[in-house]
């Protein structure tokens, strides 16, 4: 008898039921998802300051982190993210990204339209 591997969005579920327990109803809703996933290199930016975003991200594997430039062109970090993170959510309300998310190292990570997001909500 074959194993069934494990849905591609396993680590944005695995993160929210350490939180809660999610429903067989919810899991469904959430494997459901439209998903693009792409693997991405080490510092290659996932969305960009201005960008109008029409998808939201889940790192799958990786790090990836939320960052802005300073005037004299250094790099400030907000916030680093891992596999189950979905690091861009706030896109779903704001009309264009106020700060970039590009990757650390090496990731993975599932694209989902934004239309797709709000139905799930």
């Amino acid at each position: 008898m074959a194993s069934k591997l494990p849905h591609v969005l396993y680590p944005l579920i695995r993160k929210l039921e350490s939180v809660s327990r999610l429903s067989d109803e919810e899991r469904h809703a959430i494997e459901s998802l439209p998903v693009r996933v792409r693997t991405l290199s080490a510092r290659q930016d996932i969305v960009r300051e201005g960008d109008l975003a029409t998808q939201c991200c889940v790192i799958l594997e990786g790090w990836a982190c939320r960052y802005k430039f300073l005037s004299e062109g250094r790099r400030q970090i907000f916030s680093f993210h891992i596999a189950g993170d979905t690091p861009d959510l706030q896109s779903l309300h704001i009309p264009l990204m106020d700060h970039n998310l590009g990757t650390m190292t090496r990731a993975t990570v599932a694209f989902i339209p934004h239309e797709s997001m709000h139905d799930l909500t």
